[in-house]
């Protein structure tokens, strides 16, 4: 782990990440991700939202990945959360809601 990160909600619940390098390799562990660039401000930049049962095999295969790579991602957020599918959903939509990340389908 690198860091960690506060991410805000459309509800402003705040959730703090934990910030990983791209070539991370993860415990199976449920939770919700971020993949982000850090912009010239020194700001994070969310690229892409998601969230997994277990992360370990997610990225591995992971469709928007490339994607993110090509757009200049460098870093994995991860909330680690095992309150059930559709509570990590829930704050996934909420995320995504708030801050429009480019590969997200837009809704």
């Amino acid at each position: 782990m690198l860091g960690v990160c506060q991410w805000t909600d459309v509800s402003l619940n705040t959730y703090k990440f934990e910030v990983f390098d791209i070539n991370t390799k993860f415990n199976p562990v449920s939770g919700i991700y971020i993949f982000c660039i850090l912009n010239r401000n020194g700001n994070w930049h969310p690229l892409y939202i998601g969230e997994a049962n277990d992360l370990s095999s997610r990225f591995q295969r992971h469709h928007k990945l490339p994607q993110a790579i090509l757009m200049g991602a460098t870093h994995f957020h991860i909330l680690r959360f095992d309150g059930g599918e559709m509570s990590r959903k829930r704050i996934e939509s909420d995320l995504i809601k708030n801050y429009y990340p480019p590969l997200n389908e837009k809704t």
